[in-house]
C-alpha cells in the first residue's frame, strides 16, 4: 500500500485505491427486485478467507441499481448482519474489465482496507483518516502516485478533492476498497469506494464507479466492519456471483 504524500513527496500514512464520485445521472427508482445471493451460494474463489463480506448484487450488468447485504461468519456459518439495502452503482453499470473513466463499477472481490471522512470520531474498527484541506486522491494515470491519497496544495481534475467532496456530503464517510491496489496498474481505475448518496431526502444518482448508499445504511456497514475478520466487498450480477 502507498501512503499520504505532501507536495514535496513526504509520506505519512496508509493508502489504497479507487474511482470517483462524479454523480451524473438523474434520480432513479428504487432497485428492482433482485435475488440476494448469500455467501453459501457465491463462488468460493470470491469469498477467499474472509469472515465478513459486503455483497453488492445486481439483476444484470447494465443496471445502476443494486442490493447490498453484509454477512459474517458465526460459528462457521454465514449470517446476514445488515441489509438488504438499496444502492447505486456506476452510470454504465458493472464491468469485469473496468478502466479509468468508463463509468462502470468493477465487478469482482476486493479487500476492504480503511475508511476516511469528515468526522473527528472514527466510530469504526477500520483504520480511519479524517480528511483535511489538501487531501486528494490521484486519478491521473500518468502520475507515479496514481490511485493513492496524497496531500498537496491543489487538487485539479481528474484527481478527487477529498476534502471538498467530504464537506459537501458524499464522502462524509467513505469505505476504501482494495480495487487496483498492490499492484496498482495505470489506467485500470482509481478511487473505488462505498460512500453516501449525493442527495438527501431519498434522492440518489448513479456514480462514476463507486457504490453509494444512504448515510444510515453506510453507517450500518461502517460500524460493523472489522479488519480482524478480513472483510471483502463482492460486486456483480447475481448469476455471475453464483457462476450460473
Amino acid at each position: 500500500m502507498r501512503g499520504w504524500r505532501s507536495a514535496a513527496g513526504a509520506v505519512a500514512g496508509t493508502v489504497l485505491l479507487g474511482i470517483s464520485v462524479s454523480l451524473l445521472l438523474p434520480a432513479a427508482p428504487a432497485p428492482a427486485a433482485t435475488a440476494r445471493p448469500a455467501p453459501a451460494t457465491i463462488r468460493p474463489e470470491l469469498l477467499g478467507d474472509a469472515e465478513q463480506v459486503v455483497v453488492v448484487s445486481t439483476s444484470r450488468w447494465d443496471t445502476t441499481s443494486a442490493s447490498v447485504s453484509m454477512y459474517q461468519k458465526v460459528g462457521g456459518t454465514w449470517k446476514r448482519v445488515a441489509g438488504p439495502y438499496g444502492a447505486r452503482t456506476g452510470r454504465n453499470g458493472l464491468s469485469p474489465a473496468h478502466v479509468e473513466g468508463d463509468g462502470t463499477t468493477p465487478a469482482g472481490s476486493y479487500p476492504i482496507l480503511s475508511g476516511f471522512g469528515w468526522y473527528t470520531s472514527a466510530r469504526t474498527k477500520l483504520p480511519y483518516t479524517r480528511v483535511a484541506p489538501g487531501a486528494c486522491w490521484i486519478s491521473d494515470p500518468t502520475r507515479p502516485d496514481y490511485n493513492t491519497r496524497v496531500v498537496e496544495p491543489s487538487c485539479a481534475s481528474p484527481n478527487e478533492n477529498l476534502y471538498r467532496i467530504a464537506r459537501s456530503g458524499p464522502y462524509r464517510r467513505a469505505i476504501v476498497t482494495g480495487y487496483n491496489i498492490e499492484p496498482t496498474v495505470a489506467g485500470v481505475g482509481s478511487a473505488i469506494f462505498l460512500h453516501v448518496h449525493a442527495y438527501s431526502r431519498g434522492k440518489s444518482k448513479a456514480t462514476s464507479g463507486c457504490v453509494s448508499l444512504t448515510a444510515a445504511h453506510l453507517y450500518s456497514l461502517w460500524r460493523r466492519l472489522d479488519p480482524a475478520r478480513r472483510p471483502r466487498v463482492i460486486i456483480g450480477p447475481t448469476s455471475w456471483l453464483r457462476g450460473t
